[in-house]
């Protein structure tokens, strides 16, 4: 998903793109690398088998609450993309 999104930003335009995320897994480092300039993550474990692992509470977001998150989003859109 993440590089998917990196490389519709480049087809916006952007220049750099910038991979933060809490936890990935360690082989994904240098993968990720590939096509993101810089890559933060707090953990990249060898053992890593899946996000939800890395949290007390991982709860799936409904499609209303996602579709709500989104509008919110759009209504506070002032331009386009920082570039």
């Amino acid at each position: 998903t993440a590089h998917v999104a990196a490389d519709y930003l480049r087809r916006c335009g952007a220049e750099e793109i910038v991979l933060a995320v809490p936890v990935m897994p360690a082989h994904m480092v240098d993968e990720a690398s590939e096509w993101a300039e810089e890559v933060v993550t707090l953990a990249a474990p060898e053992d890593f088998r899946s996000v939800g692992q890395f949290y007390r509470d991982f709860g799936q977001t409904s499609v209303d609450e996602a579709m709500e998150l989104l509008a919110g989003a759009r209504e506070r859109h002032e331009g386009p993309p920082r570039r």
